[in-house]
């Protein structure tokens, strides 16, 4: 019986690191948080690369929001929500305004990658992936900007209750 024992015992261990290795988390069905942090989002598709799937959900105008938005977005660049680089290259040449929603410069070069990057982070993305966008587009011209990254800070703003940066002519009458 002696001799059995240490045998019974390797054997019991043998199943229970077999067990561990078939669940979810450990055999690849679980999330893989290095992997997920690890990933690269193209910054120039970024519908093409690494989570592609938020940085789409993010980008995407609330219905509440949309007759708006198709309001400012027509008047600031001509652009169509639909279209998602329609307007993104728009430059105001009596202002620094500049891209899709016509941001100022002044008012946004700074804050607007944070708020993009918080969006991200809301939708899923893992925050050092959201800080590596962040920093991408802190050393680039809103209107150089995707239109996603462009709606993505569109859809910040106004979710945040800073719709009146656009206020004016027929538009207002247009918002939620």
């Amino acid at each position: 019986m002696r001799r059995l024992l240490p045998l019974i015992t390797v054997t019991s261990l043998l199943v229970i690191v077999a067990v561990i290795a078939a669940t979810p988390a450990f055999a690849g069905g679980g999330p893989d948080h290095h992997a997920m942090s690890t990933q690269q989002v193209n910054m120039s598709k970024p519908h093409k690369g690494a989570f592609s799937d938020v940085i789409t959900e993010a980008a995407a105008i609330p219905k509440k929001w949309r007759p708006f938005a198709s309001c400012v977005l027509d008047r600031e660049s001509g652009g169509r929500i639909e279209k998602i680089q329609s307007g993104v290259g728009a430059r105001n040449p009596n202002s620094s305004a500049s891209g899709r929603w016509q941001f100022l410069n002044s008012s946004w070069n700074e804050p607007l990658p944070y708020m993009v990057a918080s969006k991200l982070k809301e939708t899923g993305v893992p925050k050092l992936v959201a800080k590596e966008v962040r920093v991408y587009l802190q050393n680039k011209p809103i209107y150089e900007w995707h239109g996603y990254w462009q709606d993505i800070g569109f859809v910040s703003v106004v979710t945040e209750g800073g719709w009146h940066h656009w206020s004016g002519a027929y538009c207002n009458e247009k918002r939620p």
